[in-house]
């Protein structure tokens, strides 16, 4: 192996660690947010509350390709590029956001009335601060600074969780005053990362350049990607946003109650994402990339196997702290079985289609999920089941997922064979996850189910260790307060 891969190797297992471990933590902020909550608001308070997420889930998609196409070209050049052309960009991207989001104001307020308006509103400060945040890490992500952007991933959460408490203890805790703190809250980590942006990313002379010549170019860029975008989000919100259309408020409550468990686990896929297209777009070796698809394949699959273990604790908490959740429990079986392709889509296949430039394909493949996710919810729609519906994700994932891996195959050296391996590896760890959370009551299932892991780390571990364990001493020693770690 090269010189320049073995660096690029090295790098990117040192980041994605350290993206991970904050991740980690992240994963625990949101998740005592995720059971204090719905504990702190009516049923019918949350359920608006989760309809509030559920729209500022497609924040990522009102900048219209534009950051996309960033990410692609900044990633080529970042140096030179994000310092001529980051002023420029924030122009444009305020432009988009003033015009988009005043039309949709004017859509809501003719077509909803004034008692939809602060929902709105909430959600419009929110798709700002979203955005500004993720052209900052644009510009990060190309720089490969990724200690800053897991700063962003940590605070965000946290002020949250702090207003959240902050307000309850002050009796002030309502609907409104819950969406004020989450915005003020994403708006404040947002300012904290764009303060290393400027520090890291401008400093030095600046070349100036119109901010209509790089969003045209950009735009005309990250097209395609934002296609694959929308159809991506869609897929993944479709159910939910079937539900909130479909079912009463209190029911997409339950249904949305449980498909936060996914969201957790999903902001994680979409963290080890970010570290690992600069690193396949540095130019390394072909075989180095196939080398690392397998290793992080393995990856994939023990995380996923860790994640269905925390069903068992999770439905113990409902069970004893959130007993109007209850009829959540057998939602969050279903849809916690197809994170595991989910992750393979997100984390491997679309990071793959980009750097060969193959994005179309990505959008046919999001398609075949989304067609098949359809049928699932046309006809729990019909009989009105939720059940039927959370089974659409599933049969959606695995569409989506074998389209993806036949039509990347000859990128990545693969044959049919490995595919129905790595398909059958997934099937295998669900179907145990799926018998022994029959009895989520029970210590011997969720023993069993251990034990099934432990194995798993045993076998597919063994290679994602060797790879890891050299740089995991570098990662901690440099993740000391006060002693270089944001320079």
């Amino acid at each position: 192996m090269s010189s320049a891969s073995t660096r690029s190797t090295s790098g990117f297992a040192k980041h994605a660690l350290l993206f991970t471990g904050a991740n980690l933590l992240s994963l625990g902020l949101n998740g005592a947010l995720a059971f204090l909550i719905p504990k702190l608001l009516s049923i019918n308070d949350y359920g608006y509350y989760r309809l509030f997420v559920l729209y500022g889930s497609f924040a990522g998609l009102l900048h219209l390709g534009f950051i996309d196409g960033l990410i692609v070209r900044w990633a080529a050049q970042p140096k030179r590029r994000i310092k001529s052309e980051l002023d420029a960009a924030l122009r444009f991207l305020l432009f988009e956001h003033v015009l988009l989001l005043g039309v949709l104001l004017v859509f809501t307020l003719f077509y909803r009335g004034r008692q939809w308006l602060w929902l709105v509103l909430a959600t419009a400060g929110y798709v700002i601060f979203w955005n500004w945040a993720s052209l900052g890490q644009s510009a990060l992500q190309a720089l490969k600074r990724f200690e800053p952007i897991s700063l962003l991933v940590i605070s965000g959460p946290g002020l949250f969780l702090v207003s959240t408490i902050g307000l309850h203890a002050a009796k002030m805790l309502d609907l409104n005053s819950l969406l004020f703190a989450c915005v003020l809250s994403n708006l404040f980590a947002a300012a904290v990362q764009w303060f290393y942006v400027k520090r890291i990313a401008l400093s030095g002379p600046q070349v100036a350049v119109g901010a209509w010549k790089v969003g045209a170019g950009n735009l005309r860029l990250g097209w395609s990607i934002l296609g694959a975008n929308i159809l991506a989000t869609v897929a993944l919100a479709l159910d939910r946003l079937a539900v909130s259309a479909k079912f009463t408020i209190l029911d997409f409550a339950i249904y949305s109650f449980a498909c936060n468990a996914l969201s957790l686990t999903y902001s994680m896929v979409v963290a080890v994402s970010m570290v690992a297209f600069p690193y396949l777009s540095e130019g390394i070796s072909e075989e180095s990339r196939c080398r690392v698809y397998g290793i992080a394949e393995d990856s994939l699959l023990l995380l996923w196997a860790v994640g269905l273990a925390t069903f068992f604790p999770i439905a113990w908490i409902i069970v004893h702290w959130l007993p109007s959740y209850v009829s959540s429990l057998p939602l969050l079986r279903i849809l916690m079985l197809p994170i595991g392709l989910t992750a393979g889509i997100y984390v491997l296949h679309s990071p793959y289609f980009r750097v060969t430039l193959k994005q179309n394909r990505f959008l046919a493949a999001a398609s075949i999920g989304a067609a098949s996710a359809g049928i699932f919810i046309w006809w729990g729609v019909r009989i009105r089941s939720l059940e039927w519906i959370a089974a659409a994700m599933v049969s959606s994932a695995l569409a989506w997922w074998l389209a993806d891996e036949f039509l990347l195959r000859e990128s990545v050296r693969r044959n049919l064979p490995d595919i129905f391996w790595s398909l059958g590896r997934v099937v295998v760890c669900g179907c145990v996850f799926w018998l022994c959370a029959a009895r989520p009551d029970s210590p011997l299932y969720f023993l069993i189910y251990l034990g099934w892991t432990a194995l798993l780390f045993a076998t597919a571990g063994r290679r994602v260790f060797g790879v890891a364990r050299p740089h995991l001493s570098q990662v901690l020693s440099r993740v000391q307060f006060g002693n270089g770690f944001f320079n």
